[in-house]
């Protein structure tokens, strides 16, 4: 999965989106668009959905189309593009696990993916509910997009690491593992969270990625 690095500020909501908007917005647009490259060419089956459906709602919009049947044909493509990247996550994240442990595969249960993917679908359903009010005001099709790309963005890079981490620490848990450490390198994070999690409560939410473009990880030690 995508683990593009990058601190933050204190988040102004839950997922640390607005703080991270702010943080790009003070970029050079140069640094910004190799992130957007980056992003495509990491998820490239998602993104090909993506502007698929885009190119749909410009073609909706040129022939007076309802646009809620063309985004809800389209949303669905998105979404179940995404399953398959999460359940890719998930595996790699299991697998990590289990090479860092020294053991098999044989007798690892199925990790749960449901507020993943629960995620997913708030996110980009919201996402496309909002362009189409940016388009039902009067903004053109690339202007709704072009304001609310980053969305889609922030979505992949945070949902997918944060899918590769909860399998990985979901397995050590399975492994009998009672303790994982987190590592913050130099993430301002290390402000915010603990620096072990006992697997014997494992919350989705105090998992890494913390937020987008972040950069903390699990391990079966201490960090260094």
């Amino acid at each position: 999965p995508n683990k593009d690095a990058s601190t933050r500020n204190r988040p102004t909501n839950q997922h640390g989106t607005t703080s991270v908007k702010i943080r790009e917005s003070l970029v050079s647009k140069e640094d910004t668009d190799k992130k957007v490259a980056r992003n495509r060419k990491d998820f490239q089956s998602v993104y090909k959905k993506f502007d698929l459906l885009r190119t749909d709602i410009e073609r909706g919009v040129e022939n007076k189309t309802d646009l809620k049947d063309v985004v809800k044909v389209g949303t669905s493509a998105i979404i179940a593009e995404l399953d398959k990247v999460i359940d890719q996550a998930s595996q790699e994240g299991s697998t990590r696990c289990l090479k860092e442990a020294g053991e098999s595969q044989i007798g690892i249960r199925a990790i749960p993916k449901d507020e993943a993917r629960k995620h997913v679908r708030d996110k980009v359903n919201g996402l496309f509910k909002d362009i189409l009010a940016h388009i039902k005001n009067g903004a053109t099709v690339e202007a709704a997009f072009d304001a609310l790309e980053y969305r889609f963005r922030f979505m992949l890079t945070y949902i997918i690491p944060k899918t590769y981490w909860y399998s990985y620490a979901q397995t050590a848990r399975q492994l009998k593992i009672k303790t994982i450490y987190v590592q913050f390198g130099e993430s301002e994070d290390k402000e915010l969270h603990k620096e072990t999690i006992s697997t014997n409560r494992i919350l989705f939410d105090e998992i890494p990625a913390y937020h987008p473009y972040c950069s903390c990880t699990l391990g079966l030690r201490e960090e260094q």
